[in-house]
């Protein structure tokens, strides 16, 4: 059917970018109308937005958790500094001075990690909508030049 681009070439454009998947598809169903053609390219528009956002979950959870281990650590810490406390006839210094270092260091670490997994899941996210809201754009001004080659060709025309 289609005279410009073969299979293969469709399958290399498809797997090049999200767009040229996008472009293949509306090239596959060009001659559907245009409402029907606009649903099917929604459906594989999810499948754009999952496959961009399948890895963003994951960080977002590690940036959520983090700071819960780091306070998971804290509690143990102050158990630990506590514990010595009262084991001993009175307060050890020592044993007191490490449990509070180990509450510190894991709120530190989780705070280290979570910080860090914020920013970048926040800013992952905002590029990932700005590319679909592109892809959209571009995806809809194909469709209508399919409209309009569609039109001119079932009017016997030259598409211009």
């Amino acid at each position: 059917e289609n005279k410009n681009i073969d299979n293969k070439q469709a399958e290399e454009i498809s797997h090049l970018s999200s767009l040229g998947f996008l472009l293949i598809n509306c090239l596959k169903y060009k001659n559907l109308p245009r409402e029907n053609l606009e649903s099917k390219i929604e459906e594989k528009a999810a499948e754009v937005q999952y496959s961009l956002e399948r890895n963003l979950t994951m960080l977002g959870t590690i940036a959520t958790i983090s700071p819960l281990i780091g306070l998971l650590g804290t509690v143990v810490g102050m158990i630990t500094a506590f514990t010595g406390l009262t084991e001993t006839s009175g307060a050890n210094p020592d044993l007191l001075a490490a449990g509070i270092s180990q509450a510190l260091i894991t709120t530190a670490f989780g705070l280290l990690i979570a910080v860090p997994g914020l920013v970048l899941h926040k800013y992952f996210e905002h590029k990932i909508k700005y590319l679909l809201i592109n892809l959209q754009k571009e995806v809809s001004d194909f469709i209508d030049i399919i409209n309009k080659w569609n039109f001119y060709r079932k009017k016997n025309l030259t598409f211009q």
